[in-house]
């Protein structure tokens, strides 16, 4: 019984304080370039992800984090190189550098070409890694 109200009191004062917040903040754009913002997402998707243990050969494997964009702006993903997420150093590379694909555990998509992410998704499909894309429909692929 105590749990069931001590959640209600935590909704309660969730709603609260999202109801509270001053309007200009409903309204304000995200701070920083989009990739810049972008980079915190996908640090903060990793800290929610449980890797199987047989996705890494060592305890200190690195994780790598692989992208494939075309856009401008997506090299702001190099500011996760040497951060750390459950013990792990992340190392981000580009899929053009040979064995990303391969040793890739979070696959960064930024293209429109819907045949290369098609492809990626493929060969993420086939390991565990987690794939994120920002071309419309990425989810249905």
């Amino acid at each position: 019984m105590r749990k069931i109200g001590a959640a209600r009191v935590a909704v309660s004062l969730l709603f609260c304080l999202l109801i509270l917040r001053p309007a200009a903040v409903w309204g304000g754009p995200l701070t920083g370039t989009e990739y810049d913002v972008k980079t915190g997402f996908i640090y903060n998707f990793a800290n929610f992800v449980s890797w199987p243990p047989a996705a890494f050969k060592a305890k200190d494997d690195d994780l790598i984090l692989c992208f494939a964009s075309d856009k401008q702006g997506a090299e702001a993903l190099l500011k996760l190189n040497d951060q750390i997420i459950k013990g792990r150093k992340i190392k981000v590379l580009p899929d053009t550098q040979e064995g990303c694909l391969d040793a890739s555990h979070i696959l960064y998509i930024a293209t429109q070409d819907k045949n290369l992410v098609q492809k990626l998704l493929g060969t993420a499909r086939e390991r565990s890694i987690l794939p994120i894309g920002e071309i419309d429909g990425f989810t249905q692929m």
